[in-house]
């Protein structure tokens, strides 16, 4: 099972670096992929997968223009459960952090 662990910012700035980490040392072998999508213009970002060589990755992304941005992780090719996420950004900088658990599945974004 891939896991994630923390809190996700449910909103960001424009600059604000996001981080999720994932556990992948019980999920076998495959590789992580990230795509992250400015629904409304459909651009994607640069997104950036680190093997952190401990059994765990980090995905770090930067949004650019304010919007709804979609998150799309998937593993060996397949989205993982949970693994679509949608994350509000904005020009002004947001504080408030939640927990998303679901099925296993724990998200960190700082």
């Amino acid at each position: 099972m891939l896991l994630m662990t923390g809190s996700i910012k449910p909103q960001l700035a424009v600059g604000e670096e996001c981080c999720i980490t994932l556990n992948k040392a019980q999920a076998g072998d495959g590789a992580v992929s990230c795509r992250v999508i400015n629904t409304a213009t459909s651009t994607e970002l640069k997104s950036t997968v680190i093997d952190n060589h401990d059994g765990t990755v980090t995905i770090k992304y930067v949004p650019t223009a304010t919007g709804t941005y979609t998150i799309d992780i998937k593993y060996g090719g397949v989205t993982i459960p949970s693994g679509r996420i949608t994350q509000q950004v904005n020009s002004l900088h947001y504080c408030s952090l939640y927990t998303y658990r679901s099925i296993g599945l724990v998200l960190l974004c700082q």
